[in-house]
């Protein structure tokens, strides 16, 4: 090829490679493949040859359209060097797939094979005469292909019988061209037949003596007894080889079903995959999501129901991944990650509402397999452009997509924009610690019970300072567990700095659980019922408790009636006293009580109450923490 012809090739074409096989010598022109120049840039194969050999593989690859033949995209020519490029679409020499292929895939391509030549034999009444394994390509989808039809002749035409035997080498010949036998143009097809029983035995020695079952053995047997027939009368027709049931196989069947799916009614194609959904374990796993699963893909597919479930189903790697829980896994963790998420991807390259509703429907389980800079970069970007839909289920199905999206690219990626706090949290949080609390009693100093009832006069006076509020040390006393206090700390939280006055008393229930008591209260009682134990003697104490005096004691400790809200508390003069101080009847205390009761609740509050109607024989509570009060209650008490 001189230096003009490679210009202009190249202005065409780029990343143009010869294709090296071992029969290259049988071919009359050159095979390269390339890649389309512009803005749809394709892989495509270039045979190159002299213009008038050429003549002849232009006419039948332009002619003659089947879906298992090469398929014929364009040809152009070199006038400066009669040079004849006919274009074809990708593919790959058999020879260079052989290892990767396996039995049942084998089967499918002697099929397509087959259907090819019934095609050329039956329709076009045409001989092929250049069945060689350099003839058969593999497209990208996988299927066996028919090209090189240069040597393609009418049954009625001797001439081209002649040009073939003069290429072909004569091991391949059938006994009636090397003895030069005519043949008759009704079995025109016999040569293709012969040529096609070398073929297939060549094949299948490449393969592994485990996946020869016995229908692969017996079709050896056949190729043998029938193809390779001596007497040419005695060979079979394409059509009736693809009877055998060698390519009767279940895969063979699903791939043939797919490729006329459009020509299949509503209820075949319903029924047909329900049964590839039930049973397409039978299926190899590299042959499912190489084969089936991009037919599952496919616009005029992935619109039915059982399409959708069996693609699901393979998206879903608690089903599809081999785990112990699962009845249907045939995948490892690798192929799913390196071969079904790019096929998942490629969804959000297509235009169609079915295909899109499948794919945000399944991404959830898919989102762990995704590398994270291909989430951020792509697919966020692709799946934002169904909010601007129009349909209302593909805008719903994105809003739940994007909120998937949140754990694997944080919020700001996937809502952007300026975001602020809005919501509080509301949840109880854990109590004050030591520190910031200004008591900590145990429970137990009040938990013990004395059948003696002992109480305590409680005077009013002046609210003592922060620094008499320390902790006071262990001392001996009359419970069976010591109490412990915390240190209060000099400055107190403002909800502590005005405690109420002291008026009244309550019972020893609401100290114990702590309701209606201002906690420095208890604090102050604490510290002086513990000083006192320790100070007084055991006759000291005695004659206190018989004198008369307010008692304050475990089972009912006397606090100012202040803090306590109903019921009204006890009051701890006798009977006889009382009828003596008061001077009022009955009835009026009566009706005293009944009016305190029916107050409005925030009248009985202890720390805004102000003193209420006195009963008879009681002594006005006074309006403040007057000195000469505290000094009696340091006096009695402490």
């Amino acid at each position: 090829m001189g230096a003009s012809d490679s210009t202009i090739l190249r202005s065409h074409f780029d990343e143009i490679r010869d294709i090296e096989s071992e029969s290259q010598n049988c071919r009359v022109y050159s095979v390269q493949r390339a890649h389309t120049k512009g803005s749809d840039r394709k892989r495509v194969l270039l045979f190159s040859g002299d213009k008038h050999i050429m003549q002849n593989l232009k006419y039948f690859s332009r002619t003659v359209r089947h879906p298992n033949l090469l398929y014929y995209i364009d040809t152009f020519t070199i006038e400066s060097s009669l040079t004849t490029y006919v274009v074809f679409e990708s593919a790959g020499v058999l020879i260079d797939f052989l290892p990767k292929i396996k039995s049942q895939e084998f089967i499918h391509g002697m099929r397509n094979i087959l259907s090819a030549l019934s095609f050329i034999h039956d329709k076009c009444l045409c001989s092929f005469n250049n069945v060689l394994m350099s003839s058969i390509f593999v497209a990208s989808n996988g299927e066996w292909k028919l090209g090189c039809l240069e040597n393609m002749s009418k049954f009625t035409n001797t001439s081209w019988h002649v040009y073939a035997q003069s290429k072909l080498p004569s091991h391949l010949l059938p006994p009636e061209d090397t003895e030069e036998t005519t043949v008759p143009a009704s079995y025109g097809y016999n040569r293709d037949v012969y040529m096609l029983g070398y073929l297939f035995r060549s094949l299948l020695k490449n393969l592994p003596a485990a996946s020869i079952d016995v229908c692969l053995s017996s079709f050896r047997d056949y190729i043998g007894a029938h193809m390779l027939n001596q007497d040419y009368k005695l060979r079979p027709k394409c059509n009736q080889i693809m009877k055998h049931d060698v390519f009767n196989n279940y895969y063979s069947l699903v791939i043939t079903f797919f490729n006329n799916f459009l020509g299949k009614s509503p209820e075949e194609k319903t029924e047909f995959l329900r049964s590839l959904h039930e049973n397409y374990l039978q299926l190899n796993e590299q042959l499912i999501i190489d084969r089936v699963l991009p037919f599952l893909l496919s616009d005029h597919v992935i619109c039915e129901r059982y399409a959708q479930k069996l693609a699901s189903d393979i998206w879903n790697p608690s089903i599809s991944i081999k785990n112990p829980k699962s009845t249907r896994a045939f995948l490892s963790e690798a192929m799913y990650r390196d071969r079904v998420v790019p096929l998942f991807l490629k969804l959000l390259n297509n235009k169609g509402v079915d295909s899109r509703l499948m794919f945000l429907s399944n991404i959830k389980h898919v989102l762990p397999y995704i590398p994270k800079q291909d989430l951020s970069k792509s697919v966020l970007t692709r799946i934002l452009q169904g909010l601007r839909d129009t349909d209302d289920e593909v805008v719903a199905l994105t809003f739940h997509c994007l909120g998937d999206l949140v754990p694997y690219l944080g919020s700001s990626r996937v809502v952007g924009g300026s975001r602020k706090k809005v919501f509080a949290e509301t949840r109880p949080r854990e109590p004050l610690s030591a520190l910031h609390s200004p008591m900590n009693i145990e429970s137990s100093y009040f938990a013990e019970e004395d059948e003696d009832s002992r109480t305590l006069e409680i005077t009013r006076g002046e609210r003592p300072s922060h620094s008499k509020l320390r902790a006071i040390p262990d001392s001996t006393n009359r419970c069976s567990k010591p109490h412990s206090l915390s240190p209060v700390p000099e400055s107190l939280p403002k909800s502590y700095e005005s405690p109420p006055r002291p008026s009244g008393k309550v019972t020893h229930d609401d100290i114990s659980s702590n309701k209606n008591v201002h906690p420095q209260y208890l604090t102050s009682l604490a510290k002086a019922e513990a000083s006192r134990v320790a100070s007084l003697s055991a006759d000291e104490e005695t004659s206190r408790i018989t004198s008369g005096v307010v008692a304050i004691s475990h089972d009912s400790p006397a606090v100012p009636r202040k803090y306590a809200t109903s019921p009204p508390p006890t009051r701890t003069v006798s009977d006889a006293e009382s009828d003596t101080e008061s001077s009022a009847p009955k009835s009026t205390n009566s009706d005293l009580h009944r009016r305190r009761e029916a107050l409005p609740e925030q009248c009985s509050s202890p720390l805004d109450e102000s003193p209420s109607e006195l009963l008879p024989g009681e002594e006005e509570p006074g309006n403040g923490w007057d000195d000469e009060g505290w000094d009696e209650f340091d006096d009695d008490i402490l």
